[in-house]
């Protein structure tokens, strides 16, 4: 996947493919703390709240500290086909409105294909 047309002001990549789920490795510009994570979090959730007041069904995401990165899961089980690059791609326009990102990394750690 090409995110470079997202017009993200941080680098993103995929390293990876997890079938329906994809985890995003946040890299901050300092050491993550609960606060960004509640401000990535709510960020998230202000991009989706549009499906989520028509009741379409974006996936199941959580964010959690990981220590030197922030981490989000994105399971697509039970998303209309047609909404899946919306979600995928909406984590990532969520985080756009977050400072102090420096790069988001999509299955960093799934290696089963390159792209």
């Amino acid at each position: 996947m090409n995110y470079n047309t997202l017009g993200l002001y941080f680098e993103a990549e995929m390293a990876g493919f997890d079938g329906e789920c994809f985890h995003y490795s946040v890299y901050t510009d300092d050491t993550p703390d609960e606060n960004k994570v509640q401000e990535i979090d709510k960020a998230i959730a202000e991009y989706f709240e549009p499906y989520d007041s028509k009741e379409i069904y974006m996936g199941y995401i959580d964010v959690t500290n990981e220590g030197e990165k922030i981490n989000i899961e994105l399971d697509l089980g039970n998303v209309d086909p047609k909404y899946e690059n919306t979600a995928i791609e909406g984590i990532l326009k969520a985080m756009n409105t977050v400072k102090g990102i420096k790069k988001v990394i999509v299955n960093e750690d799934c290696d089963d294909f390159d792209f």
